[in-house]
Formats: C-alpha cells, sequence, structure tokens
C-alpha cells in the first residue's frame, strides 16, 4: 500500500487550495476533498483524521501530529497553530532504523529535504516545537515511534530482502546462459571451417580440365 505523508497545507492568499504530501520520494498535492476520500476508502494517509464534523482534522493520537506548516505563497510559511511557535520550519518522522550508535530516525522538512537525526537530538528538536508529527510522547517522557510506522519499516525489510533474492535467482540464470551460447558458436564455428576446405580442391579441378580441353 502506497503512504502518503502530510506536510503542508496550501493557500493561495487566504483561501484554502489543499495539500502537499510527500508519498514514496515524491511531492503530491490533494485537495481536502480527496483525501477524505482516499480515508474512507482505506487509503494510508498519515497526519490527518476525519473529525466529527466531517472535515480534516491533525491526527495527534494515532501519528503524533501536532501542527502543519501554512504555505502561503512562493517561500512563504507560517505554523497553522501560531500558540508559542517562534519556528519557521518543521520536520516530521517518517521512520527509524537501528545503528551500532543507536537509533536514527528520517525525518523530511517542510520544504521536503531529507535528514537523518539521532535520538538526542530528535528530543531536543520535539521540545523546540520544531517536530511537528511522526513520533509520540509517552508518559514516561520517552518519545516512540508510532505503530503504523514501525509496521512501514518492517515492510521496506520485506521488500528489499524480497528484490535480493530475486537479483541473486536473475544472476544464476545468467551465468548458465553464456555456456551454452559458446558451445553453439563452436559447432557453428567448426561447420563454417570444414566447408570451405571440401570446396577448394573441386573448383581447382574444374579449371584445369577446361584448360585442357583449350
Amino acid at each position: 500500500m502506497c503512504t502518503k505523508i502530510v506536510i503542508n497545507k496550501l493557500y493561495l492568499g487566504n483561501r484554502e487550495l489543499g495539500y502537499e504530501l510527500f508519498s514514496d520520494g515524491e511531492i503530491i498535492e490533494m485537495t481536502e476533498k480527496q483525501i477524505v476520500s482516499e480515508i474512507k476508502s482505506g487509503k494510508d494517509i498519515r497526519g490527518l483524521v476525519i473529525g466529527e464534523s466531517g472535515k480534516l482534522e491533525l491526527d495527534a493520537a494515532g501519528f503524533g501530529m501536532r501542527n502543519l506548516m501554512e504555505k502561503r505563497h512562493i517561500g512563504n510559511y507560517k505554523p497553522m497553530i501560531e500558540d508559542g511557535c517562534m519556528v519557521n520550519m518543521f520536520v516530521t518522522v517518517i521512520g527509524s532504523k537501528e545503528t551500532e550508535n543507536g537509533v536514527v530516525y528520517e525525518g523530511i522538512t517542510n520544504r521536503f529535504k531529507r535528514m537523518e537525526i539521532d535520538e538526542a537530538l530528535l528530543v531536543t528538536y520535539y521540545n523546540m516545537g520544531i517536530i511537528n508529527g511522526g513520533v509520540i510522547l509517552k508518559e514516561d517522557g520517552t518519545l516512540e515511534v508510532p505503530k503504523c510506522q514501525k509496521e512501514t519499516i518492517t515492510e521496506q525489510v520485506q521488500d528489499v530482502e524480497a528484490t535480493e533474492e530475486v537479483e541473486t535467482s536473475v544472476d544464476a540464470e545468467i551465468t548458465t546462459e553464456p555456456e551454452t551460447e559458446e558451445s553453439i558458436e563452436v559447432e557453428n564455428t567448426s561447420e563454417e571451417k570444414t566447408e570451405p576446405v571440401e570446396e577448394e580442391p573441386k573448383k581447382k579441378s574444374t579449371k584445369g580440365s577446361k584448360n585442357r580441353r583449350k
């Protein structure tokens, strides 16, 4: 299933246009009506939920979404919830991975720049209000990636393993094919070499007989 993560809300002046979403390395623009339709049909849209009024709301419970950047004009951004927010850049966490130095979180800014953040920096960014979604603050004060994000990471690992298996089987087939082609070429070459040897004496004998008759 293709996952779409909400990054920005789009405006033209004061008129609401829709949203910018990140999906598999691409930037997608969708209207509120399109997003509502996809959520109702079971599509994986993260960062927004349908509220009781039927309108879209930030998904704080399922995705940890606590704010969203509004793109009012080219290069003009401002937080949707301005209460105490002094930043002009948000980072949405889109995954995490285990490394030798601990957990590293992958994030994407509201200008669609990819970045990796260690756990200590993630907590700092979260407290500053820079992290607007993709992680959930637990009761003990620690942060964790939502369950939906963990499932996506598992799916990506499985896809990579499946791709490696396919590539291995293809490589095995490729290594066997040249041997067959080489054996065929050798047979054809041997046949071509024997034919001219038989024909040359016949031509010489024919020419010699014609000269004798003359």
